[in-house]
């Protein structure tokens, strides 16, 4: 294993769904993982090697947070691995609440300080709404896991419910609309 839980902080319970960055910070490899401290309550923390074999989390990697109030205000889980943009390092991830609806919302990175959030996404880029994303095996969820870019159009591969894969697309700017920092 890369990571373990460690007793007693925010990710005493499980640790998993980690993402690689493809940008280095300080000439090491960075990896966003789900720590969690019970359970459906997690937050992404950071974790660095030299070698993608080795990794090493500090005391302060807690980087993302659940929100109150928010479509994220249960837990977050990183999605697929973060891009770098001209505005910063892109990392989509997954948010739930505590009627445990599963969104897709996105933050912004200063590439070279990963602890530093530039913007983050107010309202989600992608809920459940179709009958298929709504109903399934488990209702109400969107889970982003993959991103690639085609142009100025972004494609956004999503599973929905449980069940069923989906596609969305957007532009590059609809994509980098952050409208919180």
């Amino acid at each position: 294993m890369a990571l373990h839980p460690r007793p007693g902080r925010w990710n005493s319970g499980q640790v998993k769904a980690a993402v690689i960055s493809p940008v280095q910070s300080n000439g090491r490899y960075v990896m966003f993982y789900l720590g969690e401290e019970r359970p459906w309550h997690t937050a992404i923390g950071l974790a660095f090697s030299d070698d993608l074999r080795h990794w090493q989390e500090p005391e302060d990697s807690l980087v993302l947070s659940p929100r109150p109030g928010c479509f994220d205000s249960q837990g977050v889980e990183p999605g697929p691995p973060p891009i770098l943009t001209d505005q910063g390092l892109l990392l989509v991830y997954n948010g739930w609440n505590v009627d445990q609806v599963h969104c897709t919302g996105a933050v912004l990175l200063d590439p070279q300080n990963p602890y530093r959030v530039l913007a983050r996404s107010a309202e989600p880029l992608l809920a459940p709404q179709e009958p298929w994303e709504l109903s399934g095996y488990v209702p109400n969820v969107i889970f982003s896991e993959g991103l690639t870019q085609q142009g100025d159009v972004w494609h956004l591969y999503y599973g929905g419910a449980d069940r069923v894969i989906g596609l969305a697309m957007c532009s590059q700017k609809a994509l980098l609309a952050f409208d919180e920092e």
